[in-house]
């Protein structure tokens, strides 16, 4: 897609997000990472609007404030996607796999650092069961996730054992740093 126009490349990325989302199926990479930046449009449930890729930090912007901005860090080998927000950008289990599914398509990474204020707060209320949902499809998409703050305020004892018992395994982890979240990624590979 390297000569195409730049509605081209809209369309295509606005046809791809729609089969995606249709068919359940895991994202491909339809043409090469950015270069530079590049000015798109997509929509689909989780972004809509136009926004700004860039090619060394992956940040979409709409209308000059930042949505999400997602820094790409290969470290020993290991891909990992470091993801900040101002806002909620998993509410449901929807939102959690189109962000795992951006994050996969722009990165390459299946390994997400995420912090804890970008997570609403009934996925830490377990008789919800959105975090077990949301668990469970990111290990069948191969996703691993460490989301990174302050877990003193919860007193669930459910919880806590939860947050134990993933601490735990290898592919979910809650931790309080964001650089404690990326040792436990590498280290867990």
């Amino acid at each position: 897609m390297k000569n195409t126009s730049k509605a081209a490349k809209d369309a295509t990325l606005e046809v791809f997000f729609t089969q995606e989302k249709r068919k359940s199926q895991r994202f491909s990479y339809l043409f090469e990472p950015p270069k530079a930046a590049w000015e798109i449009t997509v929509k689909n449930k989780f972004f809509t609007g136009r926004f700004v890729l860039d090619a060394q930090i992956c940040g979409l912007l709409e209308v000059g404030r930042i949505i999400m901005k997602m820094e790409h860090l290969k470290v020993n080998g290991t891909d990992i996607a470091v993801i900040s927000s101002e806002e909620k950008l998993i509410v449901d289990t929807q939102s959690a796999l189109d962000l795992a599914m951006t994050v996969k398509y722009e990165t390459g990474a299946t390994n997400i650092v995420i912090d804890k204020t970008a997570v609403c707060k009934e996925f830490f209320i377990l008789s919800s069961g959105m975090a077990g949902e949301i668990l469970q499809k990111f290990i069948n998409y191969h996703v691993r996730i460490a989301i990174y703050g302050d877990y003193s305020q919860y007193t669930s004892k459910p919880l806590k054992d939860f947050i134990y018992e993933s601490n735990n395994g290898n592919d979910f982890f809650f931790v309080s740093t964001k650089e404690e979240a990326i040792r436990k990624l590498i280290e867990t590979q």
